[in-house]
C-alpha cells in the first residue's frame, strides 16, 4: 500500500526507485524488480545524502568505524 501512496504522490518512477532501494519484491502494484535494468548510479547521491545527514549527526562515527 505505502508504494501505491508514493506513486500517487510522488509519481510512478518514484514509487519503482523507492521499491528498488528498499529491495521489496512482490508482484504488485509495480511487479518484480528487474534488476537488469537497475541503474545503481541513480541512487548514489540520494545513498550519500542519507550518509552525510548521518554523519553530521554522529561526527564521531568514521573515527569509530576506522578503528
Amino acid at each position: 500500500m505505502a508504494l501505491h501512496l508514493v506513486g500517487r504522490l510522488a509519481g510512478d518512477g518514484v514509487a519503482r526507485m523507492v521499491q528498488l532501494f528498499i529491495e521489496y519484491d512482490p508482484e504488485p502494484p509495480f511487479g518484480p524488480i528487474d534488476w537488469t535494468a537497475a541503474d545503481g548510479g541513480q541512487y548514489v547521491p540520494f545513498a550519500r545524502q542519507l550518509l552525510e545527514s548521518a554523519l553530521a549527526v554522529h561526527p564521531a562515527l568514521p573515527a569509530h568505524l576506522s578503528n
